[in-house]
């Protein structure tokens, strides 16, 4: 079939036109894909854009999290010093509680045994004792009470008249007597009788049995001189801005002991149970101890009470400054090292009591406590001996348990 030459000639004609805009066909092509896409998005736009933001915020917050919990790359230097200064935190308490131990001794040459095993070393340690004790008195200010003896003198009685201990119902020798007593009371810090401490008849009346006990003897002496020097000093803190024993809080130490008792003394060999002994176990406590603490292979644990006359108000400041950290020098357990100053605080107080007393009545009548309410107070406390600072000089023997005494009547007339 012949198509008809006029015909071909229009259909190339459109073609050429055609070929001429071919230029603008690809941008055609797009414009009509965006608006196929555009009429998609305009039917799903809304569902779509929630869904995208909802992915891109979950996202968000989850690298956000990733960061913050990221390590930096410097942590393992933070927390190795963190390491270092609680290691140095660690040891530098070990060190304070083992330097609590390191006292200075009242005798070098003792511990842990002595060159010269005589007897008269001994005597000499309880010379020494005895001469700490009268130190720690005179330099705290601390005196007695006119005896029975001075106010008889004084009264001009004759030694049968003060034998006979007469009542003194004269108003004169009344006046006498008060001011006597009042004399006395300005003159002192407060009340101590110094041969009542434990220990202080006991190396007066030393009695050599042996080598053994000799040593334990004189470090449980060392060890009561310790606890001793603390409640005289608590004492001579509390009242160092004080003029004397009328106006100041502590009036009276009555007793510092290690047998748990208020009253009456054990004599003799058997004595050196007044000395402090360690609490092996809790058939040694002075009263059940909520503590619990007893000796161990890291620390020496003693119990020991006081009775103190103070001032009704000043009870909890006493016991408060008897727990508190208190300073010593340290020269080494050879006594010629370069001096060192350390601090002790080593007294927990168990338990305490108080009473009202009665004044100018039996054992107050040649005392004088001031104006203001006085009490008595009792206190059974725990102390505290760390193994590591005293090991040195510290003798085989103080670690055995002690023998069962046999029963020993007291003496009232000691208290």
């Amino acid at each position: 079939m012949d198509i008809p030459k006029i015909k071909i000639k229009e259909i190339l004609a459109q073609l050429s036109v055609l070929r001429n805009y071919s230029r603008l066909f690809l941008p055609l092509v797009i414009a009509l894909v965006a608006v196929i896409l555009l009429i998609v998005s305009q039917m799903f736009g809304r569902g779509l854009r929630d869904q995208m933001e909802s992915e891109s915020v979950r996202m968000a917050n989850q690298i956000s999290r990733m960061s913050e919990d990221t390590v930096p790359r410097e942590q393992w230097e933070i927390e190795h010093e963190l390491k270092k200064a609680y290691e140095q935190d660690a040891n530098k308490i070990s060190e304070m509680a083992v330097q609590t131990t390191k006292r200075p001794l009242l005798n070098y040459e003792m511990f842990p045994s002595p060159d010269d095993e005589s007897r008269y070393v001994f005597h000499d340690f309880g010379d020494d004792y005895r001469q700490a004790l009268e130190n720690l008195n005179d330099n705290a200010r601390a005196g007695m009470a006119p005896s029975e003896a001075e106010i008889e003198l004084h009264l001009g009685r004759s030694g049968a008249d003060r034998s006979s201990r007469r009542r003194r119902d004269n108003e004169q020798e009344a006046t006498i007597i008060d001011l006597l007593c009042q004399e006395r009371a300005q003159d002192i810090s407060f009340y101590m009788n110094v041969h009542e401490l434990p220990g202080y008849e006991f190396w007066s009346n030393y009695e050599y049995a042996g080598i053994e006990q000799g040593v334990e003897d004189c470090w449980r002496s060392q060890l009561s001189y310790w606890i001793i020097e603390d409640v005289i000093e608590t004492s001579d803190a509390m009242n160092a801005n004080y003029p004397s024993v009328m106006e100041a809080p502590v009036k009276r130490i009555m007793r510092i002991g290690f047998d748990g008792s208020n009253s009456g003394s054990i004599r003799g060999r058997s004595e050196h149970i007044r000395l402090a002994r360690y609490a092996q176990d809790t058939e040694d406590w002075l009263i059940d101890s909520f503590t619990s603490r007893v000796s161990d292979s890291t620390v020496d644990v003693v119990h020991f009470n006081v009775q103190v006359l103070i001032d009704a108000g000043k009870i909890l400041p006493f016991m408060k400054e008897l727990s508190s950290a208190k300073t010593h020098t340290f020269r080494g357990w050879n006594g010629t090292e370069q001096e060192q100053t350390f601090k002790r605080n080593q007294i927990t107080v168990l338990q305490s009591s108080y009473q009202p007393i009665e004044r100018k009545v039996g054992e107050h009548e040649f005392y004088r406590y001031g104006e203001n309410a006085v009490v008595k107070l009792d206190l059974i406390c725990e102390y505290m001996f760390y193994k590591d600072g005293y090991e040195e000089v510290k003798p085989d023997i103080a670690e055995q348990p002690e023998e069962e005494e046999d029963d020993v009547p007291f003496d009232d007339a000691w208290y």
